[in-house]
């Protein structure tokens, strides 16, 4: 009986409020230094913080029984009370049910797709139908050492996956050599984004509705970057209304048209 009373009292009241206050500072700080990211690890998602909210609107609900908030004279108070609870429980519902994300819609369209803002981690063991997948939503940050640690099995065998570093701005960087292979770099844009993707001579790449190979020999599906004698060549697949270049260049399929600096290439929605 006395822990229900102590639950619903004013000074538990002050306590929850006094750690609310200190955990939000602590996330504004966390997040000045290592993002959005490390602040919903180590606060916001954290189960501690949870808990916090969880004992809040206990206590809001409690006190409106216990100190008589429902009768008139006390209806401003009531107010303030039922305001918080609503904005909790409304945090709750959106932590567990709600989702972010970003959808590209031009002017003029209509779109119903969005492109999550979510990191996981995809893993498939085997191949065809025995395979296994791992589709993991998991938060990548440098404000915790271990970042994701999973497991699947696959005929008996059981594989442990960890993420156990990670690098913000860590960036792939292209570095001459004198003794190394060609490499290209391409960029794909896109109504739901953009990516950079460097490849090597002999390496293929798939970016929405586009397969590029940077190879001497492609697939009848893929569209072809070939190196003829230091000059890059582009093997078209698509038709011409659905491939465009920025210059005026005949395009015909199958063909290897030679490719200039800084050229752009459009594919139906993508460049």
């Amino acid at each position: 009986m006395k822990i229900i009373k102590f639950l619903f009292s004013g000074a538990f009241m002050g306590i929850l409020l006094i750690v609310f206050a200190y955990a939000i500072g602590y996330a504004t700080f966390v997040e000045n230094d290592y993002g959005a990211i490390a602040a919903k690890v180590l606060v916001y998602n954290a189960t501690w913080f949870e808990i916090l909210l969880f004992l809040m609107v206990v206590n809001f609900t409690g006190m409106i029984f216990t100190k008589h908030l429902y009768l008139r004279s006390k209806w401003n108070i009531l107010a303030i009370h039922i305001a918080l609870i609503i904005i909790i429980i409304g945090a709750g519902i959106t932590r567990y049910i709600g989702y972010e994300g970003s959808m590209h819609i031009r002017d003029g369209h209509t779109s119903n797709e969005m492109q999550t803002s979510d990191t996981f981690l995809q893993v498939q063991v085997g191949e065809g139908d025995e395979a296994e997948y791992l589709n993991k939503s998991i938060f990548l940050t440098m404000a915790r050492n271990e970042l994701a640690k999973e497991s699947v099995s696959w005929k008996g065998n059981k594989f442990n996956i960890s993420v156990e570093d990670y690098y913000n701005l860590a960036a792939q960087t292209v570095v001459p050599d004198n003794n190394g292979v060609p490499i290209i770099t391409v960029q794909f844009r896109s109504p739901s984004g953009q990516t950079e993707v460097n490849l090597k001579y002999g390496e293929t790449t798939e970016f929405e509705n586009i397969k590029l190979a940077f190879t001497d020999l492609a697939g009848e599906d893929y569209t072809q970057i070939k190196l003829i004698n230091n000059q890059m060549y582009i093997r078209n697949i698509f038709s011409e209304e659905e491939l465009i270049a920025m210059d005026t260049i005949e395009f015909i399929e199958e063909d290897l048209v030679p490719i200039k600096k800084m050229q752009v290439f459009f594919a139906g929605n993508a460049a």
